[in-house]
């Protein structure tokens, strides 16, 4: 799949409060196992869209670098919905998103 196009499959799974939800849905777009990204977040106590944020957040920066001026008004708003729901947590989300990416 070309690169763009996987951008635009990601943003269609955005939801309108700039979050993303933790399903298989997702988690293939990016790449990712659900069952092992769910059990990761579940261990941690995180929570799971706030994860799921941070994953494609990750995957994003990490993936399709070259394409940052058309999704980064997107990552700007799952930012501001990250820092409104897991402000505490959202670093430490964020580092093991950009292993789990990788």
């Amino acid at each position: 799949m070309a690169s763009t196009d996987l951008m635009h499959r990601i943003v269609a799974l955005q939801q309108f409060d700039g979050s993303f939800n933790l399903d298989p849905t997702v988690c293939a777009a990016i790449s990712v196992n659900h069952t092992v990204v769910s059990q990761r977040a579940q261990q941690r106590g995180w929570d799971s869209k706030a994860f799921a944020v941070t994953l494609v957040l990750a995957f994003l920066k990490e993936k399709l670098a070259s394409l940052q001026d058309d999704w980064e008004l997107i990552a700007d708003k799952s930012r501001i919905w990250l820092m409104q729901n897991a402000a505490h947590k959202a670093d430490e989300m964020f580092d093991e998103a950009v292993k789990i990416v990788a």
